[in-house]
């Protein structure tokens, strides 16, 4: 998930929520939040959470998971990604665990909130992230959280609410597409499936 951001004076913000389920004997999935700044006055955030659901007997389990953030000839930007990968050993990945599902419902709908709040900084933004991220405790063992910031030197560290004229990319939530390791697609609950939500 990338977001670029070239608007002056705004925060921009994308964020993006994925259900793989993986049957099989091998597990590899990718997981990546990028963000680029090139404006001034302005703040970016991108964040990337997906959540694998895989086979507890499961036998090469190598997931990847990574964040970047880049100020590209910025005047006082601030620019975070945040990559947020949970790998979910259970007994039948078809089935998507209720904590599951609500964490899936829960982020979706601080993200909603956040991209509709015109006077929301960046700062702010990300507390209300970790706030839910903080509410399933149950699920905080199979989080790898990778977080990568950068701030204009030539210019003061941002405050938490950016100017007037706060404008938000919508927060979408892709269909998921997991596959097996013979290349078929894992079967698929549409109740348990996130729905693409925007502004």
């Amino acid at each position: 998930m990338v977001i670029e951001n070239r608007v002056d004076g705004r925060l921009t913000t994308r964020g993006q929520v994925q259900l793989n389920r993986i049957p099989g004997p091998t597990v590899g999935p990718a997981n990546v939040a990028s963000a680029n700044t090139s404006c001034v006055d302005c703040q970016s955030l991108a964040v990337a959470l997906q959540i694998n659901l895989i086979s507890r007997t499961a036998s090469s389990i190598t997931p990847e998971n990574a964040a970047t953030a880049a100020n590209v000839g910025c005047t006082r930007c601030y620019t975070v990604a945040r990559a947020l990968q949970y790998v979910i050993q259970v007994d039948d990945p078809t089935q998507v665990p209720p904590e599951v599902s609500r964490l899936i419902q829960t982020m979706n709908q601080e993200l909603t909130e956040i991209q509709a709040d015109p006077a929301i900084g960046l700062d702010e933004a990300e507390a209300r992230i970790n706030a839910v991220l903080a509410q399933f405790v149950d699920l905080a063992q199979h989080l790898t959280d990778r977080r990568d910031a950068q701030v204009d030197p030539t210019g003061p560290t941002p405050t938490a609410t950016p100017t007037p004229g706060t404008e938000s990319e919508p927060w979408t939530t892709p269909t998921p597409s997991p596959t097996a390791p013979d290349g078929s697609t894992a079967p698929v609950d549409p109740s348990a499936t996130p729905t693409t939500t925007g502004g």
